[in-house]
């Protein structure tokens, strides 16, 4: 299969990986507020899980073919589109003002896990027990949103349940997480086989095509959110897939394959990320907002990242 061919492939993989993980939030909300859960516990966990869906999929495939340098790439290089172009395309369209409660409670917790996952790296591998912790760390972030989250703390979109029958959307769901598995299957088949094409790394290719394509989901949802003045929805769904994506997609594939972390990732990438972290948690703790200039710079920086990764690969 030659190289237009796999691209072709790879596009109709984020495809299904967009429209796979669309059905799964869809369908697991309108379910969850049948059985009337907290329009905030949906946002916070369903929401956020549905749009990590994608990098977890690809992720765990990547796994399966022992592609470990595609896992670790996706994981890192979707946090690092997120925070720098998925943030900044947001605040460009329109700045972001930030709920306290995500000042107070989730920026914090994405910086400890963030901490915690750099710490693990620097041993050179993520063991099952280091997933586990990861997970565990997650699982208490969910419990508390569960305890004590107000109602009106929502940052999500949650859709009218309306008529919607349970089976059907139980069938959504199911359809979804048939879609979202062929994407994932089909994503990391192509994405693995251009790069051997190109010869070109598997890191690189995980850091920026897989990336960017399992980051679509964050995309549409945080520009849309930020078009329609929910800057509480732009901004959580960015924090809330960025923790999912180390503490549930790094978790649950270290849990089934151990993989160890590319020297890249220990020694530039993972500082990359938290640079990111701090230039938005800067910008939000002095002026309660991500304005049209940082979202500028945000993007400016991504474009200097991609630029700088692709000549390391090069060299």
């Amino acid at each position: 299969m030659g190289i237009f061919l796999n691209s072709a492939v790879l596009i109709a993989g984020f495809f299904m990986l967009y429209f796979g993980a669309e059905m799964l939030i869809r369908g697991g909300v309108n379910i969850a507020l049948n059985f009337h859960v907290k329009k905030l516990v949906i946002g916070l966990t369903l929401f956020a899980f549905g749009t990590s869906s994608p990098e977890f999929i690809v992720s765990f495939f990547a796994g399966l073919r022992g592609s470990y340098d595609v896992c670790v790439g996706n994981v890192v290089g979707s946090n690092i589109s997120n925070i720098f172009l998925v943030m900044g395309i947001a605040a460009l369209i329109r700045p972001i003002k930030i709920h306290p409660q995500v000042l107070k409670i989730d920026m914090p917790v994405l910086l400890g896990i963030t901490a915690l996952f750099v710490l693990f790296c620097f041993t050179g591998v993520i063991t099952r027990y280091m997933g586990a912790v990861l997970f565990v760390f997650l699982a208490g972030y969910v419990v508390f949103q569960l305890k004590n989250r107000r109602e009106t703390d929502v940052l999500s979109i949650p859709p009218k349940p309306g008529n919607v029958k349970i089976v059907k959307n139980f069938i959504i769901v199911l359809l979804g997480l048939t879609v979202l598995t062929a994407g994932g299957h089909f994503t990391v088949n192509s994405a693995v086989k251009i790069a051997e094409a190109l010869g070109i790394s598997k890191l690189l290719i995980g850091l920026t095509i897989v990336a960017i394509g399992t980051s679509l989901p964050e995309l549409f949802a945080s520009t849309i959110a930020s078009a329609k003045k929910e800057g509480d929805i732009s901004a959580g769904n960015v924090i809330g897939s960025c923790i999912f994506n180390i503490a549930f997609v790094i978790g649950i594939v270290s849990m089934f394959f151990p993989f160890s972390v590319p020297k890249e990732i220990v020694s530039f990438d993972n500082y990359y990320f938290i640079f990111g972290l701090i230039l938005v948690s800067l910008s939000v703790y002095t002026k309660k907002r991500i304005g049209r200039k940082t979202g500028i710079l945000l993007i400016l920086l991504y474009v200097f990242y991609i630029v700088f990764i692709v000549n390391r690969s090069m060299g």
